[in-house]
């Protein structure tokens, strides 16, 4: 009886050896996928940004070190003012500012949309005067007013000037909405990731001493997350939609920066005071 009851624990062991080397084999596909994908999420910043400060044009790697300069073509910029109009970049659809009444509002019109997207100002809002082109405008008593379509064309990014704080808004052409405060101040600038999964805006606050201050926020419209980053402007995308690079501003940490788009790094690429972003270009 002794003898059965070993052979049976012995043909037991014998079976159970390779379903735990399947096991073993599968825990270990599973920890070198999971250390591939925080590899890559992990991986540094690539491609060469450009900044402009008073010493001239300079270029650089994410890390700072100089490398040569790129050639950029700049769009020329219209001096004069134009239509209260913003072309989607893709498809037909056009939003546009109807005022009435002293109120205005903020539409789209296109193939199958006709439709308001949202309330820009109110009676007690500042006068709005369009400038620039593509939603670069400027209200009376210098507040900024930003609208900026997704890079498909989907949605439309813009922020009202009724109310303290103002509030930046997301709206889909087929009528859907989400809104987002600011902590202070105006949406100064809207800039969509190249992938248009995120949208970094920089605020504009104008101080009781008369000096100028910018917040960049981040938003992932994939999962909702919104954070105030650090203070900034003249926000630059990588061209893999992993990071923004930002002036930052005077009063606080000098020169230009670059952030992760989930906010977990942080750095500076050059102290320089008076750097502003130019661009950030594949290598």
């Amino acid at each position: 009886m002794i003898e059965m009851r070993a052979e049976a624990t012995t043909e037991r062991a014998t079976n159970l050896l390779p379903m735990m080397a399947s096991i073993v084999l599968v825990l270990v596909a599973i920890a070198y996928v999971l250390s591939q994908a925080k590899t890559s999420a992990d991986r540094p910043p690539a491609g060469v940004i450009g900044y402009a400060s008073p010493a001239g044009e300079s270029w650089v790697t994410p890390a700072g070190d100089a490398v040569s300069a790129q050639t950029l073509e700049y769009p020329s910029r219209p001096a004069s003012l134009v239509p209260t109009e913003f072309p989607a970049p893709a498809g037909e659809a056009v939003a546009y500012v109807y005022s009435s009444d002293g109120s205005s509002w903020l539409n789209v019109f296109g193939p199958g949309v006709s439709r308001a997207v949202g309330q820009i100002t109110d009676p007690s809002s500042p006068l709005l005067v369009m400038s620039g082109d593509k939603g670069e405008a400027v209200a009376a008593g210098g507040v900024p007013f930003v609208v900026r379509w997704s890079p498909d064309g989907r949605f439309l990014a813009f922020g009202s000037l009724v109310g303290q704080p103002e509030t930046l808004h997301v709206a889909s052409t087929a009528g859907e909405s989400e809104s987002y405060a600011l902590r202070e101040g105006y949406a100064g600038e809207i800039e969509w990731s190249p992938d248009g999964r995120y949208l970094a805006v920089s605020s504009y606050v104008v101080p009781a001493e008369g000096t100028r201050q910018h917040w960049v926020y981040m938003l992932d419209t994939q999962d909702g997350g919104y954070e105030r980053l650090f203070d900034g402007c003249h926000i630059r995308w990588s061209p893999d939609s992993r990071f923004i690079a930002v002036h930052r501003d005077p009063g606080g940490e000098e020169g230009v920066w670059i952030a992760s788009a989930d906010g977990e790094l942080r750095e500076e690429i050059t102290g320089e005071p008076r750097a502003f972003p130019l661009a950030w270009v594949p290598d």
